[in-house]
């Protein structure tokens, strides 16, 4: 499966990562010595499931690497827009491709094997669109003080994993859907 690393997320001045990034990409942001997206990258290039990556929101002179062929696409502007950009590369460089995994550049904590269980895990069904939460308690547990967004469901809290699987098809034919889904993050 190809992945698709979404970086294209600049702090406005009154948000509390932006003094971190000096108006530059969160992605961008140090993170134990290293850009927060390359800990990303790295997990991705660990995975035994991702044979490719496309990063949108970072040029090719950012200095970020990945052992598997690394694509670069510019900032479209919005989150859906680099989105559906990433996947249309993602297409074009493999047209057999069904479904695309799409992760955030913000979430250092990933490793290859937990990559490698979104992608068998959804893999084991046929569905369009596979979007991963996890509780509010383990959340908060793990990551104190992290100010996620959640979101009640069936008597629990959640929030968004941001590592998703999604049939290609899905997001470029379908857009109406997609402007729900973001809108309501």
């Amino acid at each position: 499966m190809d992945a698709l690393v979404t970086a294209g997320g600049i702090p406005l001045p009154e948000e509390p990562l932006f003094p971190y990034s000096n108006g530059g990409s969160k992605a961008m942001i140090d993170v134990a010595g290293k850009p927060m997206v390359q800990w990303v990258l790295d997990a991705l290039s660990e995975s035994q499931e991702v044979k490719r990556v496309v990063i949108v929101g970072l040029p090719a002179k950012s200095g970020v690497t990945c052992a598997k062929p690394l694509k670069f696409i510019p900032n479209q502007g919005k989150m859906l827009d680099n989105i559906r950009a990433g996947v249309a590369k993602v297409v074009e460089i493999n047209p057999k491709g069904e479904h695309v995994l799409a992760v955030s550049s913000d979430i250092p904590a990933i490793s290859g094997k937990m990559v490698d269980w979104v992608v068998k895990t959804a893999m084991e069904t046929d569905d369009d669109i596979y979007y991963n939460v996890i509780p509010r308690e383990v959340m908060e547990k793990r990551f104190p003080g992290s100010k996620r967004t959640y979101t009640h469901l069936k008597g629990r809290d959640v929030c968004g994993g941001d590592m998703n699987v999604t049939r290609a098809s899905m997001v470029t034919q379908e857009t109406g859907l997609w402007e729900k889904i973001i809108n309501a993050r």
